[in-house]
């Protein structure tokens, strides 16, 4: 993404959504623009700005997958094992292969665990997750705004109205938010 004039965001900084959507955060308080109100719309629109870049990317394709649960720490890695073996099948499909890149630091060993659960007969997700920091790497701050806006559109928290209906009209073709 390029650099934003009206907030002084430089361009190489790392760009987190929930600190976008509620205009705070180093480099994003560094800067206001003309008053907070405004501010606060143009920090948002940095997130707009890069679902439509997403959408615009050739090839793209977008996928948000959800489950309500009462248990996080429990569903959360139940549900990216069920994502998992999903887009293993598909890939296994089209006859193409692909690598996993997840935000962290390579400490939740659950992700792992499912990778290393997938049968080695037909898999087509090549080894572990690679763990990235997101502020390293553009494309993990890209999933971010999708994951974030895709979240927005199904939690409808009161505070982030502006957002509910962003995933739906930047992604008309998504898969998802869908429940798994």
């Amino acid at each position: 993404m390029d650099a934003d004039a009206r907030l002084e965001i430089p361009v190489d900084s790392s760009l987190h959504s929930v600190n976008l959507a509620g205009a705070r955060g180093r480099h994003v308080h560094r800067s206001r623009s003309t008053d907070p109100v405004t501010h606060r719309q143009h920090c948002q629109e940095v997130i707009l700005r890069g679902l439509r870049t997403i959408a615009a990317t050739p090839g793209m394709r977008v996928r948000a997958v959800y489950r309500e649960t009462g248990n996080y720490g429990r569903d959360r890695p139940a549900l990216y094992a069920a994502l998992l073996h999903q887009l293993n099948r598909e890939l296994a499909t089209s006859g193409t292969y692909g690598v996993v890149i997840v935000d962290g630091d390579g400490t939740e060993s659950a992700l792992r665990r499912a990778h290393r659960a997938l049968p080695d007969e037909g898999r087509h997700i090549i080894g572990d997750p690679v763990f990235r920091p997101a502020r390293d790497l553009d494309l993990l701050q890209a999933a971010d705004m999708l994951a974030y806006s895709a979240y927005q559109s199904i939690a409808k928290r009161p505070s982030r109205a502006f957002m509910w209906h962003w995933f739906g009209a930047t992604f008309p073709g998504a898969h998802g938010p869908s429940a798994l």
